[in-house]
């Protein structure tokens, strides 16, 4: 039958979720129900966790076409948010959740990756024990993970020395005179294991562009580099 027909059958009380598959209202509400209890227990559990993984917040038994169509109408009318295939309650609000010593702690561990400039350290200390705090600047933009795609691996850098690296490009190289990652490299005093994925952070953002294998700046003023959400 035609989907108009089939809306006509069956009455108010259902919902498309795609143009073959259909769903009643209080299944969706249903599940709407499922995720926010899930995600309300996920935060009791671990207040400073930014988000919760999604597979343990989605049940298993729920339709993925279902998932979806709830987490869209959740973000929308600002219930949810996801990140990286994560899950949060949108009023989750974990820096609120810190103790002093955590607050202490998170500020040394920020201080640590802005000091370490484009090194790429790890966390200092205990990476489990640091790892809520951790995940709370990433979240909050402060430290950015950048993925080395060829050496699979994940680079964490301060955003504030993102900002310096590409204001310093902008000055050795202004537009539109185009440059190499290895000129790149040097510029900035850096390994070719670091330059490859801010230059590729740079281009997401748009402060670089890519032709070939170079790139140039974009503009004369470089705006702070953005967490990739």
């Amino acid at each position: 039958l035609p989907r108009d027909a089939v809306a006509s059958e069956l009455g108010s009380g259902f919902t498309f979720l795609t143009d073959t598959e259909i769903a009643p209202h209080d299944g969706i509400a249903a599940a709407e129900t499922q995720i926010q209890s899930a995600l309300a227990a996920y935060h009791a559990q671990f207040p400073v966790r930014p988000f919760a993984p999604r597979n343990l917040i989605i049940p298993a038994a729920m339709a993925p076409v279902l998932s979806q169509h709830v987490q869209t109408i959740m973000r929308a009318d600002g219930r949810l948010r996801t990140k990286n295939g994560m899950l949060a309650a949108f009023e989750h609000d974990p820096v609120a959740r810190l103790d002093q010593d955590q607050r202490a702690r998170m500020a040394e561990i920020e201080t640590h990756f802005r000091d370490a400039g484009l090194d790429a350290t790890r966390a200092p200390g205990d990476e489990k024990a640091d790892a809520d705090l951790l995940a709370l600047l990433i979240d909050a933009g402060a430290v950015l993970a950048l993925q080395n795609v060829a050496l699979n691996q994940t680079l964490l850098l301060h955003a504030d020395i993102l900002t310096a690296a590409a204001e310093i490009l902008n000055r050795k190289f202004p537009a539109p005179q185009e440059f190499t990652t290895s000129a790149a490299r040097r510029a900035l005093d850096t390994s070719r294991r670091v330059i490859v994925p801010v230059l590729e952070h740079f281009d997401s953002l748009g402060i670089t562009a890519r032709t070939g294998n170079s790139r140039r700046m974009t503009a004369n003023e470089v705006s702070p580099p953005a967490a990739q959400g």
